[in-house]
């Protein structure tokens, strides 16, 4: 099979991110300048995608984190399994988008609508859910 390549973001791609790295947050701001120019590939059957460039550092940081509903979820009264949401960043940069589901069965919606996401933690501080 061959290595897929690097890419612009889809429309839908671009939606979700902009969910997760708000322009007018102080601490994500340079990483949402970055989404004007990203270029991306998927890297798994989840459709998880990395982002282009050199990362030499090893460690990654959880930028911001969110779930949804999958078509398959049962009603929220009985929980998920849910589709989580990371954006990791290596050197400042964005590096991977990360999608899995709880029980590990196949994603039916990749790509959500954005006012369905449950932000758990943006720009690395924890969303208070109360």
């Amino acid at each position: 099979m061959e290595e897929p390549q690097f890419r612009p973001l889809t429309n839908a791609e671009r939606a979700i991110l902009e969910a997760l790295v708000p322009r007018g947050d102080p601490a994500t701001h340079a990483l949402a300048a970055q989404l004007d120019h990203a270029q991306v590939k998927q890297i798994d059957c989840e459709e998880s995608l990395q982002f282009s460039g050199d990362f030499t550092d090893v460690g990654s940081t959880i930028i911001s984190e969110a779930k949804y509903r999958d078509a398959d979820s049962m009603p929220e009264t009985q929980g998920g399994p849910h589709v989580n949401i990371i954006l990791h960043a290596r050197n400042q940069k964005l590096w991977m988008l990360e999608f899995y589901k709880d029980d590990g069965t196949e994603i039916l919606i990749s790509r959500p609508d954005p006012t369905t996401l449950e932000i758990l933690r943006l720009g690395g501080r924890v969303v208070d859910l109360s």
